[in-house]
């Protein structure tokens, strides 16, 4: 899938919150119910919660975000989940 980092997202974006961060932001907006971005990203839809690799160019550009440094609004590709890492979403 397509994920689309806006400078919206950048400017509401929080520095060192991985549920919070520019790139968690435009994942909430794709209609996922719950986001966490860092070494890995976790999605869930409806009950079901998604791990995926996160693309070293997004962990890069997240570093520099967490460090204050400038960065460009940009795009990436998050490829199919992992094998296996499928589970239900527990509710708390």
């Amino acid at each position: 899938m397509l994920v689309q980092v806006t400078q919206h997202h950048i400017q509401i974006g929080e520095r060192g919150h991985s549920e919070r961060c520019p790139v968690a932001r435009a994942l909430w907006e794709m209609g996922y119910s719950r986001v966490s971005a860092g070494d890995k990203i976790y999605l869930t839809k409806g009950d079901q919660t998604f791990q995926y690799r996160t693309p070293q160019i997004v962990r890069e550009w997240m570093d520099r975000f967490d460090q204050d440094v400038l960065v460009q609004p940009f795009a990436f590709i998050l490829d199919t989940p992992l094998k296996d890492r499928r589970r239900p979403c527990s509710s708390k």
